[in-house]
């Protein structure tokens, strides 16, 4: 995806989703200490949004899906928990969406992929036995981003 066409997506699911939103940004520090804990790195586009714009809960989705931008060190408890409920050890959760993550594929700690496929987790947390399901979802992660922009326009639309 071109440079231009990214920080389109970016800026109109900020303007459409983030208002009012109390994100906290993430340092290079951050990045470090959860790639050392889970021996990974975080792909590119999901580094350079939470440096810009933040994590935490989305206001303009938390209603209807319950989104929330995991922090890095989020990242890393929230996959940990995921991987004792089944889900596969190479997938990472960076977004928690009510009973589904979604998840990028392990890199070799600092190296940043810039176009890294998204995988979706289900799961019940909390629930013994329930051992999830993960498949594919997106092929970047500013796709992911789009899609949550255009299914909104399109509720409106039927509306």
């Amino acid at each position: 995806m071109k440079p231009e066409k990214r920080a389109q997506i970016r800026k109109q699911f900020v303007r459409e989703f983030c208002k009012g939103a109390k994100l906290q940004r993430a340092t290079p520090e951050d990045f470090a200490r959860s790639e050392h804990e889970i021996d990974a790195g975080f792909p590119a586009a999901y580094v350079s949004f939470l440096k810009e714009v933040g994590s935490g809960v989305i206001p303009g989705l938390a209603q209807v899906d319950g989104m929330t931008l995991l922090s890095p060190l989020e990242a890393v408890a929230t996959s940990r928990k995921a991987w004792e409920a089944g889900m596969p050890r190479n997938l990472i959760a960076i977004v928690r969406c009510e009973n589904e993550l979604l998840c990028f594929r392990q890199a070799r700690p600092g190296q940043r992929r810039v176009e890294d496929g998204l995988w979706r987790f289900q799961w019940a947390p909390g629930q013994a036995g329930h051992a999830g399901h993960a498949g594919w979802a997106f092929d970047s992660f500013d796709e992911c981003l789009q899609d949550y922009h255009d299914d909104v326009y399109e509720r409106d639309e039927e509306e």
